[in-house]
């Protein structure tokens, strides 16, 4: 199978251009605006010859990235369906199609897997085995940063780890008390930092713990000087900011957000809510727009179920099917 893009002035006349040149047997996998004004029309064809193997992709950590199998048309059908029943935008949606194609499986699963794979990048918070730096957690209001803290707090300890809890959240009415009634369940102390040299110091005080998690309030990412006063607290501090973003987010809202927290320095981001949330294009959508990783995600406001790791095989779950893993305080994971 080849994908093919053709452009004209209007659908129906990009639609007619691929069907004059490729026959009726071609389908249409996509459809974009273009930026002078017209739309950019993308098919897929099955080429002369083509077989659908079960072969299955290249492992995942491979060095391969050029394959020569083909997915049939059934396969890339699904996976365009799901891609657009979640909202993927189509600058996202039309690379992840192509690579989908280029898989050596009939499996949707394993086939959109691949692409994301070649995509984006995956690196999971692993708490249970600490981190060799602080991690704040960042990201705008109402995100569910506070909660995650918890849950990665609870999971460190649950693996035989020492944790230290601090907040930067102390100008918000009732912020430092939800990480401190959270804290108490777990036997744990809050150290507050109401400036960036107040966090200095607790970071000192907390050197020898496993994991250090600093809960920061919410930013906007619409004010540059909310997000650089958020940047004074990071700068100088060997601390990791990772953006906390809840699923279900206009894709183009959601690539705003990660784009501003990317430029305070995070580099991966965990998705909350997921069980939430019927489109999961606003998490693609943030991750190509800003480059940052797929960490973990939550898909349970439980503490104890904890934040399951995203990899490409979890995501490509959570588009086809909607079922999203959970990690429970065991680590073992579960399909909802």
């Amino acid at each position: 199978m080849r994908l093919k893009s053709f452009t004209a002035k209007t659908s129906s006349e990009a639609m007619a251009l691929a069907r004059a040149t490729l026959g009726g047997e071609a389908i249409i996998v996509a459809t974009q605006e273009t930026a002078g004004g017209g739309v950019r029309v993308t098919v897929a064809v099955e080429e002369e010859g083509d077989s659908e193997g079960t072969a299955l992709p290249a492992p995942a950590g491979s060095e391969e990235t050029e394959h020569h199998g083909k997915a049939g048309e059934a396969t890339v059908d699904r996976v365009y369906r799901a891609l657009r029943s979640n909202a993927v935008p189509a600058s996202v949606g039309e690379v992840l199609l192509e690579r989908a194609g280029l898989a050596e499986t009939t499996d949707p699963l394993l086939a959109l897997s691949w692409a994301l794979r070649q995509e984006f990048r995956f690196a999971p918070l692993a708490s249970d085995r600490g981190a060799p730096r602080p991690i704040m957690l960042v990201g705008p209001p109402g995100a569910g940063k506070t909660q995650t803290v918890a849950k990665m707090a609870a999971r460190a300890l649950v693996g035989g780890l020492t944790v230290g809890l601090i907040s930067i959240d102390t100008q918000r009415m009732g912020g430092l008390a939800r990480l401190e009634s959270f804290a108490s369940a777990l036997a744990l102390d809050v150290l507050a930092a109401g400036s960036p040299e107040a966090l200095a110091d607790h970071l000192l005080d907390t050197a020898d713990r496993d994991l250090v998690l600093v809960d920061s309030d919410g930013r906007s990412h619409l004010d540059g000087m909310d997000l650089a006063d958020l940047g004074h607290f990071l700068n100088g501090n060997a601390i990791e900011p990772v953006l906390v973003i809840p699923d279900g987010v206009d894709p183009a809202e959601a690539a705003d957000i990660a784009i501003a927290f990317a430029g305070v320095g995070a580099t991966r981001m965990i998705l909350t809510r997921a069980d939430l949330a019927r489109r999961h294009g606003g998490a693609l959508a943030a991750a190509h727009a800003a480059g940052v990783a797929f960490g973990n995600h939550s898909a349970s406001p439980r503490i104890k179920d904890g934040l399951a790791p995203f990899d490409p095989r979890s995501l490509a779950s959570l588009l086809l099917s909607g079922r999203v893993p959970t990690a429970n305080a065991s680590g073992a994971e579960s399909l909802q």
